[in-house]
């Protein structure tokens, strides 16, 4: 039968419950003076796979900025009417909508909307737009 290994003496870890006087008035405190060195042991642990996950989820590379010319729109949708009030998006969406036209509705830094639609509806979408 294999011997099971244990420390010699006494077990640090086997009072875990139980609280130690720390002052002279016999008084318990409700701190358990071998705890601190386990306490201190977990926070390092603690700080150590935060280090190691900052290191691992990392990016590769550093983010660089994309600087699109202001004529050019990325993306599948492309601008069918710009600064509109909402109300007036919204109405021209709904046209847009009925004669089976998907379109979005994209919110500018001046408060202002654009309706966009995809590339391939673009030439239908402007026969229905109402004449300025």
């Amino acid at each position: 039968m294999a011997r099971r290994w244990a420390w010699p003496g006494r077990s640090r870890f086997a009072d875990l419950t139980r609280c130690r006087s720390v002052s002279g008035s016999g008084q318990n405190v409700g701190v358990a003076v071998g705890d601190l060195g386990l306490l201190f042991f977990a926070a390092g642990v603690v700080a150590g796979l935060a280090l190691l996950s900052r290191w691992v989820f990392k990016p590769s590379r550093p983010r660089q900025r994309v600087l699109v010319p202001a004529d050019v729109v990325p993306g599948l949708l492309t601008p069918l009417s710009t600064g509109l009030r909402r109300t007036d998006g919204m109405a021209l969406r709904a046209v847009l909508g009925d004669a089976g036209i998907r379109s979005s509705l994209s919110a500018r830094r001046d408060g202002r909307f654009d309706v966009l639609v995809f590339g391939a509806d673009l030439d239908r979408a402007r026969r229905l737009l109402p004449p300025h």
